[in-house]
């Protein structure tokens, strides 16, 4: 079997994977929500990201050097400040990057920033995508209420984090892989580059680089290159927050733990220093509950 066949047998089963993900979660179950005050009504835009995750919404493109939030964003109904955390993945069932296949997209979380036209602090992806390239994203509820999952690499620590962040921010500015023919998405989808050097990206692409340099290997594929299914499916990640599904956190005095669906992910608090207490990276659970004198 050459080549061709098999990227196009492994779209097929794919796509037939998305469709069936896709039913499960038009039934999905409203998340569990903050019990805050309403603040005032965020303006948004009259046109938000459709589900193809390829218009020009100023969610996809919030500008690169430097980053600006397009618009005040509400996240008090909302559990993404509370589970979110840099260096995770995003996951779009319908995102398409092949000429309106839907193969999927993913995105890295690059950390929580402040907006001082807006105040706030906001979440932040780096993404690949057909109309802006390698460009800096904006992580809304809105965004993320159409049909997107919430993924993370397991083992992982401060460090190797802020090593998959900055191959990412390396690769700013840098062209979407060519989709023009046929040619160009056999010979640009079938390839698997981890080099900082490489000039060109496709969503999925990226993301597997950014780990591979830190020492993960995330494609789970058979098949040349690597599809968003195959970061998703990989035994290195956990599906730990959901539209479709409600997280439950609990959290002990060794690890916290994430359940959503049928996935579960566990860790052990990761320390670091904040004031006077040892604070866990992740979910802020307190060494000892006593400050350090």
């Amino acid at each position: 079997m050459n080549i061709l066949s098999l990227l196009c047998a492994s779209l097929m089963t794919f796509n037939a994977k998305i469709l069936k993900n896709n039913a499960e979660q038009l039934n999905r179950t409203k998340p569990n929500l903050l019990d805050e005050l309403e603040p005032d009504e965020p303006v948004e835009p009259d046109d938000p990201v459709d589900s193809s995750g390829w218009d020009d919404s100023e969610e996809i493109d919030i500008g690169t050097f430097p980053p600006l939030l397009p618009y005040s964003v509400d996240y008090s109904e909302s559990l993404l400040f509370d589970y979110v955390r840099k260096g995770d993945i995003m996951y779009d069932s319908l995102g398409s990057g092949i000429g309106n296949v839907g193969i999927g997209h993913v995105a890295i979380i690059e950390g929580f920033f402040w907006d001082s036209t807006y105040q706030q602090y906001y979440i932040r992806t780096i993404e690949a995508n057909p109309n802006h390239g390698v460009t800096r994203g904006l992580l809304s509820p809105s965004r993320f209420a159409d049909l997107k999952s919430m993924y993370r690499v397991k083992n992982m620590n401060e460090a190797k984090r802020n090593s998959v962040i900055s191959f990412c921010v390396s690769q700013l500015g840098k062209p979407y892989v060519p989709i023009n023919n046929l040619y160009d998405i056999i010979s640009n989808f079938v390839s698997q580059n981890s080099s900082p050097n490489t000039t060109s990206w496709y969503c999925s692409e990226l993301v597997w680089a950014a780990y591979y340099s830190a020492g993960y290997n995330l494609d789970s594929g058979f098949t040349p290159g690597v599809l968003p299914a195959h970061i998703i499916d990989s035994s290195e990640t956990v599906c730990y927050m959901s539209c479709a599904f409600p997280t439950t956190f609990t959290e002990t005095n060794a690890y916290h733990k994430y359940e959503c669906g049928n996935a579960v992910l566990i860790e052990p608090h990761e320390y670091h220093w904040v004031g006077q207490f040892e604070e866990c990276y992740i979910c802020g659970h307190i060494y000892n509950g006593w400050p350090i004198c």
